[in-house]
């Protein structure tokens, strides 16, 4: 789940780059969540909100996951914002 809250402006906008290709927008809303139940093992996600004109950046979320190799599952997300770095076990779908 991917949330986010843009209290000094009208709106935001929510851009996912997978894998450092192209940002696609993800979901726009001043405020909002939205669930990103395609993330898979082996890639990298880079979420990263704007301003409602796309010119200036407010915050980034870097997600990456590994796998459990024995059955091809995200094992592990590790994300980390502008201002922090964080790491959390997170339990795969069975």
């Amino acid at each position: 789940m991917i949330s986010w809250n843009v209290a000094n402006a009208v709106a935001g906008k929510v851009y996912v780059s997978i894998d450092d290709r192209q940002e696609l927008l993800f979901a726009s809303a001043q405020q909002g969540s939205a669930t990103a139940n395609w993330i898979r093992a082996g890639s990298t996600y880079e979420f990263r909100l704007y301003d409602s004109g796309h010119t200036r950046l407010l915050d980034e979320v870097i997600v990456t996951t590994t796998q459990n190799k024995s059955r091809n599952k995200v094992q592990r997300i590790c994300f980390r914002t502008l201002n922090e770095f964080a790491s959390m076990p997170f339990a795969a779908p069975k």
